[in-house]
């Protein structure tokens, strides 16, 4: 059992529309002993007194997480579209992980923490990332982050690559491991920063 809070009085001012983004790390307090699944929560209160929760659930294995959290514009063109925005309030790798898919603007940046299991040999996990919207979105490059040579990204399209409405880009990450230490790291897509009215999703496809 553990808790997390921020230094109380706490505050940010966020226009709307806009987002702040929060991180945690967990960490077992023995490093031997597998944790169980644990429960996060997050209670986020804005100035007007409007309470936002997301409740989290912290996999075994993933130890580190950043997510984002958007307030909705209060000028919604309609009530769905309200909806959908708070739908959409926390994106987090943990989503991505649990092969729920993750949505968010282009030009923003998702981060997945890609965990390799030192036990195992070579490790292959394919994400898929398509345009929710109605026009082509452009997809500047995949990469991950650096230091290790264990970690290749393989994608059959060269980049800038534009994606048509229902046309996915998939990407694979070929984990081979070399000695017994476990390997995370970190896969970062990079959209068109210019398209700012478009959205992708990027999720689990195959993991093996």
């Amino acid at each position: 059992t553990s808790s997390l809070s921020l230094v109380s009085g706490w505050k940010r001012e966020i226009v709307s529309g806009g987002a702040v983004n929060l991180g945690f790390v967990y960490s077992p307090l023995d490093p031997e002993h597998t944790p169980k699944p644990v429960g996060v929560r997050i209670d986020l209160l804005t100035a007007d007194g409007v309470l936002f929760k997301k409740q989290f659930h912290l996999v075994p294995d993933i130890i580190r997480s950043r997510f984002r959290v958007t307030f909705p514009p209060n000028d919604c063109e309609s009530d769905q579209q309200c909806k959908v925005d708070k739908e959409l309030l926390v994106c987090s790798p943990l989503y991505i992980l649990q092969q729920k898919g993750c949505m968010f603007p282009t030009g923003h940046i998702p981060e997945l923490y890609f965990s390799a299991d030192a036990s195992k040999t070579i490790q292959k996990q394919t994400f898929a990332i398509h345009s929710t919207g109605d026009k082509p979105i452009k997809i500047k490059r995949v990469v991950l982050d650096e230091g290790t040579d264990m970690f290749e990204i393989k994608v059959e399209d060269k980049f800038p690559k534009e994606l048509t409405p229902g046309e996915r880009l998939l990407v694979t990450v070929v984990y081979t491991p070399k000695d017994s230490n476990p390997r995370r790291k970190t896969l970062s897509i990079f959209s068109d920063p210019e398209q700012i009215t478009q959205s992708v999703m990027f999720v689990t496809v195959r993991s093996r």
